[in-house]
């Protein structure tokens, strides 16, 4: 099962602190701004083709070059030419080196022109875009070429590891993906037309990924959607995680972008 300049929606604003000039000469906090935005910058990897535009990952740090999100940014012109037909199509796209002090190694991502099963929920037209937090190798070594393929896959983190809320739907075990988990509440899944959703993963124990899953349709109106993650109690390993997730149109670059936000440092 398979489930992009305002270059951040996240910004950290602080106090505007006053400072005492050479000349001794105070600097007053204007009553009209009394806060600072931090200063944002983003940063590119490598541009890939899909349909007839373009998929490229980006990481917008703050001022310190720490990052605040990372995210898939997709150009206007991938809503035209993308292949018809059933078979899932995939582009692995690799982050900046800016994204290492986040767990995110890489994205696959998918488009799936007939949706997937189960039939009736996410047979719709669709992207999935796969953060995740192990490398492109030892994704692909996910395989039933191994022998404990199904073994390891069907070995869940141990409860404080799981999302809150999130469990292991059955027979959701792909080659080179992993497990997928999902949220029983999502409203795809008590009767509603699917739209938008976001999936977790696991391998062999571990979280690997965490995946927003949009239907073209969706994305093509241009949604300012911002949602809450559901978060683990613990993560396994240290770093800056999300705490949520964004899918907008961003209009100086004339991008989609799908965003894992609110970056946080957290404690393996």
């Amino acid at each position: 099962m398979t489930y992009v300049t305002r270059d951040a929606r996240t910004l950290y604003v602080h106090p505007l602190l006053a400072l005492a000039a050479a000349a001794g000469l105070a600097v007053m906090a204007s009553t009209e701004d009394p806060k600072k935005e931090d200063v944002l910058d983003t940063r590119y990897g490598p541009v890939t083709t899909l349909g007839n535009g373009t998929a490229r990952t980006y990481v917008s740090v703050d001022s310190r070059g720490v990052p605040v999100a990372v995210g898939v940014a997709l150009s206007e012109g991938v809503m035209q030419g993308l292949q018809t037909g059933h078979d899932h199509h995939e582009n692995v796209l690799s982050f900046p080196d800016e994204a290492g002090d986040t767990p995110f190694q890489h994205v696959t991502l998918g488009w799936n022109p007939a949706g997937h099963e189960p039939a009736g929920i996410y047979d719709l037209p669709h992207f999935d875009m796969h953060f995740y937090t192990v490398s492109d190798e030892d994704r692909r070594r996910m395989s039933p070429e191994d022998p404990q393929f199904q073994e390891k896959g069907e070995r869940l983190p141990g409860p404080d590891y799981v999302p809150n809320g999130y469990v292991a739907m059955p027979d959701v075990l792909v080659p080179m993906m992993g497990n997928h988990l999902l949220d029983p509440t999502s409203p795809e899944l008590n009767g509603n037309t699917f739209t938008e959703t976001l999936i977790y993963g696991s391998y062999d124990g571990e979280l690997i990924f965490i995946e927003p899953m949009i239907t073209k349709v969706w994305l093509e109106t241009r949604p300012e959607h911002t949602e809450a993650l559901k978060l683990p109690a613990r993560y396994p390993s240290a770093g800056l995680w999300p705490t949520e997730w964004t899918a907008r149109f961003d209009e100086a670059t004339r991008e989609y972008r799908i965003e894992l936000g609110g970056l946080t440092k957290r404690d393996s």
